[in-house]
């Protein structure tokens, strides 16, 4: 590997703690040379040896991201998936696996992985996948809280802001909310897609319905076809 010059600082705030790796590989030279990397990215790094010592960790230290590698002894990488998925199911899992092993690699995304890394691979790669896995997090935590404000019951110029912007697009949530019209919202990552189609339920009629929400930028891509 070699080494990056890329930051993870602008995806943290400075309010709160930094966010835990969790590697857990049985090559310790590898997991020492990983824990320089993200170290020198303002993390902090907790390490597994194995699929037993993993789970425990979770359980522990309560990570914000882990790399693991398939092939351990005692517990393999697919297994340890498999139950991290039961009880930490919002915890992005970044899978380890040998060139050419795709199959494998497709079956761990099957099964809730965040995504893969195909051994060897340099310290960019890392850090972007590592990045990536932390502003999901990031993401999906200011969506819980709009989520809970939306729930409340709020008004929406309390919930949305009231900015001119902001205000056209509650005008238009609640245009088009009376309606029976399916309702395509388009907007880059983050900018709070699912908290306006839960905007438009809640002023819809259809309110006391159920609001069933999809993340279909969770699904790779394959799975999907």
């Amino acid at each position: 590997m070699r080494a990056s010059g890329a930051s993870l600082c602008h995806a943290l705030s400075p309010r709160t703690p930094l966010p835990k790796v969790l590697i857990v590989d049985d090559q310790a030279d590898l997991r020492s040379t990983v824990a320089e990397i993200l170290m020198l990215q303002s993390l902090e790094v907790i390490e597994a040896e194995d699929g037993q010592v993993a789970l425990e960790r979770v359980r522990a230290d309560s990570p914000t991201v882990m790399i693991l590698d398939i092939n351990m002894p005692r517990v393999d990488g697919m297994e340890v998936l498999r139950r991290v998925s039961q009880f930490a199911p919002q915890l992005p899992v970044i899978m380890l696996t040998a060139a050419g092993d795709v199959r494998t690699a497709v079956e761990a995304m099957r099964l809730g992985a965040y995504d893969y890394l195909t051994k060897p691979f340099d310290a960019d790669e890392l850090v972007l996948h590592v990045r990536r896995a932390l502003e999901r997090q990031g993401l999906l935590a200011e969506i819980d809280a709009l989520k809970s404000q939306l729930e409340s019951g709020g008004p929406l110029r309390e919930l949305m802001g009231s900015g001119a912007e902001i205000q056209e697009v509650i005008r238009r949530i609640r245009q088009v909310a009376a309606s029976s019209f399916t309702v395509l919202v388009q907007g880059e990552t983050g900018t709070g897609k699912e908290l306006v189609a839960r905007a438009i339920h809640r002023e819809s009629p259809r309110r006391e319905k159920p609001f069933i929400a999809l993340d279909c930028g969770a699904i790779p891509e394959t799975l999907i076809e």
